[in-house]
């Protein structure tokens, strides 16, 4: 076996001298250059000189104004956002009104049109008809449901229709979805 030799490779490193005068005609170009930047707008703007008083410059003064007016706008947009989703957000809820007495069919039909005219709230809205399921010796509940915004309080639409005590025995919410 021949043993292996092992080269290590380094990157070849080239000069490039630079001849000074030939590329900056100017003593400010030089310096301009050394420091990094081109000669050409070494002296054009003036709004990035610093300001010794505040220790920044009119570039970051601009950048944390235009910031400040970003997040001002940011904030807004957020706020409306918000403002729509609340807006657009509503819950359907299903009630169950049990009456006092026994009475007709055509008697509840007549109590669930007296109920949904006589409890309005901004934002509430009841559904078009009613059902009327039995519960027992003849007793039929009214099934019905509305409509009510976010700003609305299920247990204020409840509360009025219990006060109706001569007509309403109780109501109970069987179903709350958010939409």
């Amino acid at each position: 076996m021949s043993p292996i030799a092992l080269r290590t490779c380094e990157p070849k490193r080239e000069r490039h001298d630079i001849d000074v005068k030939k590329h900056f005609s100017s003593s400010s170009s030089i310096i301009a250059a050394a420091a990094g930047r081109d000669a050409r707008h070494s002296h054009s703007t003036t709004s990035n000189k610093f300001d010794w008083t505040t220790m920044t410059t009119k570039a970051e003064d601009n950048s944390k104004a235009s910031d400040e007016e970003r997040l001002e706008r940011l904030t807004k947009e957020a706020e409306e956002r918000n403002a729509k989703k609340q807006a657009a957000a509503r819950t359907i809820c299903t009630i169950d009104i049990k009456p006092s007495d026994v009475i007709p069919d055509e008697d509840l039909v007549a109590l669930w049109k007296k109920i949904t005219a006589s409890v309005t709230q901004d934002g509430l809205v009841w559904g078009e008809k009613c059902a009327l399921e039995p519960v027992a010796f003849g007793i039929k509940k009214i099934v019905t449901s509305f409509t009510m915004g976010t700003d609305n309080s299920s247990e204020e639409v409840i509360e009025a229709i219990e006060a109706m005590e001569d007509d309403v025995q109780s109501a109970d919410i069987t179903s709350m979805n958010v939409i």
